[in-house]
């Protein structure tokens, strides 16, 4: 397992250097494969004990386009950030920070020629699919390349290779659309709790996306809590507001267990529906809140043209003393 030479196009330029984002050349360090494949845990030397990492991030030099400051690297991004989200120079400000732990080691799938390092479980956005989970990307699949103030033209980067990657350093901010561009990359800030695009109890298919799912449950904190005073982080550098209902999801889905057994579908279909009902309704109100402004005003527009037209018709109806009738 290793850091791979850079893909570079006819000219000996990086396609991503080309494309107007700059080559990480202080490649970060790798170490042997030793994690499993239920919690990522490698042997840690200054410890001489085990040191575990959750795969729920990015790896920390990872690039990021902070707006009038130029590319950060993930390690270094603080809440309150704005990063670029989405093509024409769209910024969004980072409210959480959901892993942010320099010392802890994980795996990551590394996908060239882009350079972009994430967990298995973390999507990124496939041309055509949407956002799916880094371990369903495929040889071949395009990813969603996003321009920047030197590149406005959206492309797509095809996946020539795909390699697996430890880090030493997790790290995963939250934005309200629940994107960011890494490494000149559309990806999601959150992960999926199974390998698909959607949620799937039992054999059945729902329609719900776990880009909506996760987005969704995440309003509450981008409501309420998006203040440094408000965000404490746990031990293992996860953000207490995510590291409770992460732990139940994991038991809800299983998502880390070593046989590949999946949870009872009796348990997921009575404690599923609330769930989701209650995202729903949580959607809801933010689409209320956030459109607010637009709504207002449109009820304004709406007003003025009854009260305008109530006004026109009783100029129509005026007595006339003179003629003793209604004109």
């Amino acid at each position: 397992v290793g850091f791979s030479t850079p893909i570079y196009n006819g000219q000996g330029v990086s396609q991503w250097t080309a494309a107007g984002y700059p080559l990480v050349t202080n490649t970060p360090s790798f170490e042997p494969e030793c994690l499993t494949k239920a919690a990522y845990i490698c042997p840690d030397s200054n410890s001489g004990g085990v040191g575990v990492g959750f795969g729920i991030c990015f790896s920390g030099d990872m690039e990021v386009q902070v707006k009038d400051k130029g590319f950060y690297k993930m390690k270094d991004l603080r809440i309150g950030d704005e990063v670029l989200v989405e093509g024409d120079d769209v910024y969004e400000s980072i409210y959480s920070l959901a892993h942010a732990d320099s010392t802890q080691k994980a795996q990551f799938l590394q996908l060239l020629p882009s350079g972009l390092e994430l967990s298995e479980n973390h999507m990124v956005f496939i041309e055509n699919k949407g956002a799916v989970p880094a371990r369903m990307v495929q040889v071949g699949d395009k990813l969603v390349m996003v321009g920047n103030s030197k590149n406005k033209t959206n492309e797509s980067v095809v996946v020539e290779q795909i390699k697996k990657v430890i880090r030493r350093g997790v790290f995963a901010p939250f934005t309200k659309s629940g994107t960011i561009v890494v490494n000149g990359i559309l990806a999601s800030t959150f992960i999926a709790f199974q390998p698909a695009k959607y949620l799937t109890i039992g054999s059945v298919t729902t329609p719900f996306t776990y880009q909506w799912l996760a987005r969704t449950f995440q309003l509450p904190q981008y409501w309420f809590g998006r203040s440094d005073d408000n965000i404490k982080m746990t031990e293992g550098g996860m953000s207490s507001w995510i590291a409770r209902p992460f732990d139940f999801a994991n038991w809800l889905f299983l998502l880390n267990d070593n046989d590949g057994q999946q949870q009872n579908v009796v348990v997921m279909i009575i404690m599923l529906p609330p769930i989701i009902a209650l995202l729903i309704f949580m959607s809801a109100t933010d689409v209320v809140f956030t459109y607010s402004s637009l709504s207002i005003g449109v009820a304004l527009v709406i007003g003025s043209f009854i009260v305008l037209h109530r006004g026109s018709s009783a100029k129509k109806t005026i007595h006339n003393p003179k003629t003793k009738k209604f004109n």
